[in-house]
């Protein structure tokens, strides 16, 4: 969001109200002719200058507001953005200090599964309609207990993962009416301090809560992951990275050939983000890329 754009309309849908862009990249823009105030009349193969608006899912075009119509270029482009950190800083009016760290969340962050506190799990998948999570009780104590403990962290891992449209939670079967109160109300806290609109409907006779969240954009789930749910090329290829500055630091001063399966050895290979030179910035000329069956990091000692 911010992001300004050379862009060019490829088509003029009088029924929807809008035009679709070539932004240049993997998604198209749509801009309504409402967010047009003082353009003049769209036609295909015009050039515009457009800015994003709005954020959706991969597979669905970002919206765009006019800001005049540009001289024809080459291709469709970018021209400019906004840094993280003033997106960052504009979000959190307080004081935010940045520091360089290591981001450790990234691999796990999309886990099918993950473990509560006390015993239990939730299971959480995408389906064409909707967000599926499932509560197992485990080894804890009581499906109440698990309930507890699920409430607050699918709140958090629906807020990590940007995640938004309907939402449907599968609890342990529980009959007990103050408990059921309990449990609506822990889902109630859970996602008071949310920053998108939130609606949750209380549990139903299948103890089954059906809820929504604003969509505030692209979740890391269709960024990381493709459309069945496994992880994309680039986003194997960025672990692989990680793996070998791991590796860097454990093993100083090592010859290191980072080996990795065909697709992430293609991403890596074509080097479209300039990692090979920040890496070598980093930990120097000590490694190389090599494709093989499996991730791996070996080391000359």
């Amino acid at each position: 969001i911010g992001d300004v754009y050379i862009g060019r309309v490829t088509e003029v849908s009088k029924d929807l109200g809008a035009a679709f862009i070539d932004l240049g990249s993997t998604q198209s823009g749509f801009l309504r002719f409402n967010m047009a105030g003082g353009a003049p009349r769209f036609r295909e193969g015009q050039y515009l200058r457009v800015r994003v608006t709005a954020m959706r899912d991969l597979d669905k075009s970002v919206i765009v507001k006019f800001e005049e119509v540009a001289e024809e270029a080459l291709r469709p482009e970018r021209i400019s953005r906004q840094s993280l950190e003033d997106i960052i800083k504009a979000r959190f009016k307080e004081t935010v200090e940045f520091e360089e760290g290591v981001v450790n969340a990234l691999d796990d962050v999309c886990e099918t599964e993950l473990a509560l506190q006390g015993g239990g799990s939730i299971s959480i998948e995408r389906t064409r309609a909707m967000w599926v999570i499932d509560i197992d009780r485990g080894t804890a104590k009581s499906g109440f207990e698990a309930s507890l403990k699920a409430c607050e962290l699918i709140a958090r891992t629906i807020r990590l993962r940007g995640i938004g449209g309907l939402i449907a939670i599968d609890f342990p079967n529980i009959r007990q009416r103050n408990w059921r109160e309990a449990i609506n109300e822990a889902m109630q806290d859970a996602f008071a301090g949310d920053p998108h609109q939130v609606k949750i409907a209380p549990l139903s006779r299948f103890c089954i809560v059906e809820m929504s969240r604003q969509q505030g954009g692209q979740g890391l789930d269709s960024v990381m992951n493709d459309k069945f749910g496994r992880p994309t090329s680039e986003t194997r290829g960025l672990y692989a990275i990680r793996q070998l500055m791991y590796e860097a630091r454990q093993n100083a001063g090592a010859q290191l050939t980072l080996e990795v399966p065909s697709g992430a050895y293609d991403w890596l290979a074509a080097d479209t983000i300039s990692w090979k030179q920040a890496v070598t910035d980093k930990i120097g000329p000590r490694f190389t890329l090599k494709r093989a069956a499996q991730l791996s990091v070996v080391s000359d000692r």
